[in-house]
């Protein structure tokens, strides 16, 4: 072939080149143009029809680009030679004809489908191609290769195999695209409605990011979201809780550029560690992010656990946290701290949730804001025990709402009452409703006529489980009796009076009462009395009883004793009774008054010892009528009702709940002994305490003044022969000059008691002595223990 014909085929080969180009070109955008006004956005209620129909398109019009690229030239050989009868022209019509067929049912479809959307305007089809070349660079590889490879591939290669391969990859490509396109038709259809709630995005954002492809879907699971609309990066706050809530096998991370603003949002299959929370994000309804055990058992709390709060959930939601926790989990609300994102939760039976939700009803407080253990014996309920008990600042207000509360809510039978224990200080109440063993009386039912020893115990009453509560005053202490008017306090004088006048000539009692009530039965059985009211009576009598406790000094040296714990009728036990103690030590006359109170704190530091047993019985022993110094020498007490708590804390300052004094039936108390602790008791009741008094047959001898005495001297017993084996103790050996003697000396607390500060007892201003250092100690030696005892040893 010479150069011209070469030239000329070659020329005809480019003109059929550009004719294909251009066929082809004109083919794509002739599909794509019509194709746009049934372009419809994925939908969530979409069918699978439409879905499919959709995809078919996405086919259609590569496809169509290809075909017209291949007939518009000339009939494809293959053609040709597969229906060799048939001529180009027949060909090409027919070809023509499945072509416009095709092509015209196809658009049909799409413009049934764009129906049921806006279309979009001629005028917005340059602007959307260049979003979707700029967005969806792949797309337009496609299309730029479904428009120009098979028309050169035609032109240069005009064989049967080119062209099967050429159909080939094209309907390969063809089918790619279709693939694509399900694909985010699919993730358009079931992820935006969920990101229009995660994000909280308007539906015209939401449509703007269908229209640019925003939504696509990732490599390796998930979805990307890119470029970033505005209005998706305005709620970031709780974003991740929302996700959880709306999309809770993904997870959101935002990717930003170097000055900070959001390039993208990836959604990455969720780990199972933030499946696990989304989990209870969901069954909680997106209240809580995570539940996990309590660290430590608590009987109040049974299978207590410790959930953590979603971002913004406050304490006015509580109730509905409550809800739907009993609801999904079966875990009802225990606690929750104000301003805090945890909460406690236990699963509480049905009997703890209805007593829980009436005591708070009562208390005007939140279920949650106390703890409840609830004991029941079967059928009723018999016991609480509340902890975290809202603070209130009337103590006693609080006991008696409680003890009106139990009794509203479950009314006691006749033979049960509600008892409170009031631990206000520690948070904790705790209600019982118990048969009460000292609702019944325990009358007085002893001989009087029968004379007892000093060392007999008085018996006061009994205690809670029945048992007797003894004293023996032979080695008691000093005694204070509080109660308010009609408490009871009375009665169990009486019945002291009348144990101690049953010791006969073994013992003395001196009774001051102004009231002249107390010692009006007895007045003639006692060795001394008086029920004027100015305190000068009771300070004679006072300074008889410290002169008698003079004269008892150098006896109980004689005993070689520390206290007096045996009487005779020549050493009687003293007991001092002094009624109504505010008459006297409250009285006008303040310089009587204060004389009394002198002598009174000198018998009550140190008479003990000296077999003098003081009791004082008042309404109200405050500091104001006994100082702190001489009520803390009282150590053996009995209180029935009074009428605050500040008086119930000064009897039994050590009382787990002082509050119970205040609503003590009558002859119903508290006693504590010397060294034990406070016990609910009921006194002994003398019904006819005159009756008794005329039936006492020993009367005391009258005490005149201190120099009377008590008519004979002291004389301690024989010695036994016998009593010191083969040695007899040393007898006193005088020092020499410069020595001094000592014996070992076992000295004990009761030797200290009122002698050093800080005791009980100790005089007041005992600190302002001075002790003057000693400068030569002299010499120290021990007794002989050999030595003869002088036979007027005892004289």
């Amino acid at each position: 072939m010479s150069a011209v014909g070469a030239g000329v085929e070659v020329t005809k080969r480019s003109l059929s080149l550009a004719e294909s180009i251009a066929a082809s070109t004109l083919g794509a955008v002739f599909g794509f143009w019509w194709d746009r006004p049934g372009l419809v956005k994925p939908k969530a209620d979409e069918k699978p029809w439409e879905t499919h129909a959709q995809v078919s398109s996405a086919i259609f019009w590569p496809t169509l680009a290809v075909w017209l690229s291949l007939g518009l030239p000339k009939c494809p050989e293959w053609v040709k030679e597969t229906a060799g009868w048939a001529t180009q022209d027949t060909l090409s019509i027919a070809q023509w004809t499945v072509l416009v067929t095709v092509f015209a049912a196809w658009v049909l479809m799409r413009r049934m489908l764009a129906a049921k959307v806006e279309k979009w305007p001629n005028h917005r089809l340059v602007r959307d191609v260049q979003k979707w070349g700029v967005h969806h660079r792949w797309l337009g590889v496609l299309f730029v290769a479904a428009c120009i490879a098979p028309p050169v591939a035609w032109a240069l290669l005009d064989t049967v195999r080119v062209d099967a391969i050429n159909t080939g990859v094209f309907l390969g490509l063809a089918a790619l695209v279709a693939h694509l396109e399900l694909r985010w038709r699919r993730l358009c259809r079931r992820r935006m409605p969920h990101l229009i709630e995660a994000h909280r995005l308007s539906q015209r954002t939401a449509d703007s990011m269908l229209e640019i492809g925003a939504l696509r879907p990732r490599k390796g699971g998930g979805f990307v979201i890119s470029p970033v609309p505005a209005e998706a990066v305005a709620h970031l706050d709780g974003l991740d809780e929302r996700v959880a809530l709306h999309l809770p096998e993904f997870e959101a991370k935002m990717h930003t550029d170097s000055n900070g603003a959001a390039t993208a949002f990836e959604y990455l299959p969720a780990s199972p560690e933030t499946v696990a929370r989304r989990e209870v994000m969901a069954r909680t309804g997106g209240f809580l992010t995570a539940i996990a055990p309590a660290e430590e058992d608590n009987p109040a709390r049974p299978g207590e656990c410790v959930g953590t709060l979603e971002v913004g959930i406050t304490e006015s939601r509580a109730e509905e946290l409550d809800a739907t926790l009993r609801a999904s989990d079966g875990l009802a609300l225990v606690q929750w701290r104000k301003g805090e994102r945890v909460v406690h939760l236990a699963a509480l039976d049905t009997e703890t949730l209805t007593e829980r939700g009436r005591i708070a009803d009562w208390l005007s407080c939140k279920p949650w804001d106390l703890d409840l253990l609830v004991t029941t014996d079967g059928a009723d309920v018999t016991g609480w025990h509340a902890t975290r008990v809202p603070a209130v600042r009337d103590p006693e207000k609080r006991r008696q709402t409680w003890l009106t509360m139990a009794n509203d809510l479950h009314p006691s039978p006749d033979s049960r009452t509600w008892t409170i224990t009031d631990r206000s200080g520690e948070g904790e109440i705790e209600m019982r409703l118990i048969v009460d063993p000292l609702d019944v009386i325990v009358p007085f039912n002893l001989d009087v006529t029968e004379t007892i020893t000093p060392d007999t115990p008085w018996v006061v009453g009994i205690d809670e489980e029945g048992g007797n509560i003894e004293i023996n005053l032979a080695l008691s202490a000093h005694a204070l009796i509080a109660g308010a008017t009609r408490s009871g306090k009375s009665v169990c004088t009486y019945s002291l009076l009348t144990h101690v006048l049953r010791m006969g000539d073994r013992a003395r009692l001196l009774v001051a009462d102004p009231n002249d009530t107390t010692i009006a039965p007895f007045e003639d059985k006692v060795a001394w009395s008086t029920s004027d009211t100015h305190p000068d009576a009771v300070t004679g009598m006072l300074e008889w009883v410290r002169g008698e406790m003079d004269r008892r000094k150098p006896i109980l040296r004689d005993m070689r004793a520390d206290k007096i714990s045996e009487f005779t009728a020549e050493l009687p036990m003293i007991v001092v009774v002094i009624d109504e103690a505010a008459n006297y030590l409250r009285h006008n006359d303040k310089r009587a008054a204060a004389a009394m109170m002198g002598e009174l704190l000198a018998v009550v530091s140190q008479g003990a010892k000296y077999g003098v047993r003081l009791v004082l019985i008042t309404q109200r022993p405050d500091s104001t009528i006994l100082p702190t110094s001489t009520r803390a020498q009282l150590s053996f007490r009995i209180s029935f009702r009074v009428e605050d708590g500040e008086t119930a804390k000064m009897v039994f300052p050590d009382l787990p709940d002082p509050m119970a004094l205040l609503t003590c039936a009558p002859g119903v108390g508290y006693v504590r002994e010397v060294g034990g602790e406070a016990k609910r008791f009921r006194s002994v009741y003398l019904a006819d305490h005159w009756g008794i008094a005329d039936r006492l047959p020993h009367r005391q001898p009258k005490i005149l003044d201190v120099a009377a005495g008590f008519g004979a001297p002291f004389v301690p017993p024989a010695v036994p022969k016998d009593m010191w084996g083969t040695q007899k103790p040393a007898a006193v050996v005088p020092a020499a000059p410069g020595e001094v003697l000592i014996d070992e000396v076992v000295l004990t607390l009761d030797d200290l008691e009122g002698e050093v500060p800080g005791t009980p007892g100790a005089a007041e201003g005992l600190d302002d002595f001075e002790f003057e250092p000693v400068t030569a100690p002299p010499t120290v030696r021990r007794r002989p223990t050999a030595q003869p005892v002088p036979d007027d040893l005892w004289a």
